[in-house]
């Protein structure tokens, strides 16, 4: 069922018909559900999408207002999302040392962000929808699933990397997958050591790049400031990482900081 009325035919009121959930205003949202909105939050228009930030992408989740009230099904559990949050699905087979890292730090991502941790099974795995169904429910636009894949090639450059296809402001939908170069971090762990992690595989070193990586999921560019998961990690060997050299001339910082957005703020040394 996607959202559909039931209608029951009452017996001893001159077959009148009852609407359950009640839908006074007809929008296939229950009302209850309208009247239970959250300050600043309109559940009432079922085509609506307005979310806000961060960064410069597009507005709203690719998820409609009555795409959050059906709700999704997260870790074998239903869940109805907010509509004042951008939702954020997340499919992670990163494990190092036998230790699952799902979507690492990404849970800090910066408010609005709401990540969510999806089982294969749970997005349709040819073309990665997380709303796939009810393509003629109100306001419906595919959303995609992020892929977060670890391999051990030991020849990668990098720790991690992010694949989209243009244009970026309708990421995560172009974001068609992310690496997380487990050889290399391996590697790299060794050579930063102290104080940059507490030992050489730290798991906050994977978690970190997972986070960072996902951050340029969402449209988060790289950052200058040195307290920023969007710095890139290589800054701290001093080498230059596709073209971006340290000087905030060359990056454009298209995020807030502020102690209050986490994943943004949270520092390397921490």
């Amino acid at each position: 069922m996607q959202g559909h009325l039931w209608t029951s035919e009452a017996q001893y009121y001159d077959y009148e018909y009852a609407d359950i959930p009640v839908d006074g205003n007809g929008n296939q949202i229950a009302d209850a559900w309208e009247k239970d909105a959250d300050p600043g939050e309109d559940r009432s228009t079922p085509e609506a999408d307005d979310e806000t930030g961060p960064g410069p992408g597009n507005k709203g989740d690719g998820l409609s207002v009555f795409v959050e009230y059906r709700g999704f099904v997260v870790g074998g559990a239903w869940y109805r999302t907010s509509v004042l949050n951008k939702d954020v699905f997340i499919n992670s087979d990163v494990i190092d040392n036998g230790v699952p890292h799902a979507y690492g730090y990404a849970y800090m991502l910066p408010s609005p962000m709401q990540p969510w941790h999806v089982d294969t099974g749970e997005y349709k795995v040819a073309g990665r929808g997380i709303n796939h169904r009810g393509t003629d429910v109100p306001g419906h636009k595919l959303q995609k699933a992020l892929l977060v894949r670890g391999d051990e090639d030991p020849l990668a450059a990098i720790w991690g990397f992010t694949h989209s296809l243009e244009p970026w402001q309708y990421v995560p939908r172009t974001v068609y997958l992310i690496d997380v170069h487990l050889a290399k971090l391996r590697m790299s762990s060794g050579i930063l050591a102290e104080p940059f992690i507490s030992e050489p595989e730290d798991e906050r070193y994977f978690r970190r790049t997972i986070a960072h990586e996902i951050g340029h999921g969402i449209d988060l560019h790289h950052c200058d400031e040195p307290d920023c998961i969007m710095r890139p990690g290589s800054q701290w060997l001093g080498v230059e990482v596709y073209g971006y050299t340290g000087d905030p001339e060359d990056e454009e910082n298209d995020h807030n900081h502020s102690n209050d957005y986490d994943l943004t703020y949270w520092g390397w040394l921490h």
